[in-house]
């Protein structure tokens, strides 16, 4: 009686088909972890700026917007933050090779950042996230990199997001209703293109899953 089995070429015949599914699956397995981790630390990150942007309200004693606290910001709000390292000194940033041209910072879609919402202020928490303070042309915004910048994408609408305060105090995502900015495009070629991105982040499902590369 022939004893029954599979041949060596049948072996490597389903190891070979094993090999190409899980060439075609683990990226995206890879890539949908990578997104939730992102998106869980921008959560965390609104949370963490929306609740030290109240407390700065109540030590100023009145609604923080543009108009309010132009000038005096950046240093109240930095305080709500305990042990944040401030980057910012006489006038110019340590954390970053340029406040206009950073290179530490990529568009959405990769191509080189040039943005003038970089100039006035910058901090590091302790946990390594990357606080970046805009107030000037009329707006107030504050752009989170929340996985920190020694970590990569570095990307706007990958792990760097903006946030913008509102006339009435409350910090809204960039992209939604009422904010100043909807730029968010895969092929978009605006040098801030990514900065609109925020809202969609947080609210679309399928937003991480279709990251450009």
């Amino acid at each position: 009686m022939e004893k029954s089995g599979f041949t060596l070429s049948e072996i490597l015949i389903t190891l070979g088909i094993i090999g190409v599914i899980a060439a075609i699956t683990l990226p995206s397995v890879i890539n949908d972890i990578k997104g939730k981790k992102l998106k869980a630390q921008l959560e965390k990150s609104y949370s963490i700026l929306s609740q030290a942007l109240a407390s700065a309200q109540n030590e100023f004693g009145d609604t923080i917007n543009y108009n309010n606290h132009h000038s005096d910001f950046r240093d109240t709000y930095i305080k709500q933050f305990a042990n944040a390292y401030n980057c910012w000194n006489n006038d110019t940033h340590t954390c970053l090779t340029s406040k206009t041209r950073p290179e530490e910072y990529k568009t959405y879609n990769g191509n080189e950042l040039y943005t003038l919402r970089f100039d006035d202020g910058d901090f590091i928490l302790q946990d390594g996230t990357h606080v970046i303070i805009e107030n000037g042309d009329g707006r107030m915004e504050l752009t989170v990199d929340v996985n920190g910048k020694d970590n990569k994408p570095n990307r706007w609408g990958h792990d760097l997001f903006t946030f913008q305060i509102m006339d009435d105090g409350k910090l809204l995502p960039m992209g939604a209703d009422g904010t100043r900015s909807e730029l968010c495009d895969n092929r978009g070629l605006s040098s801030e293109n990514g900065v609109g991105c925020t809202y969609r982040a947080l609210n679309d499902k399928n937003y991480w899953k279709q990251l450009p590369n």
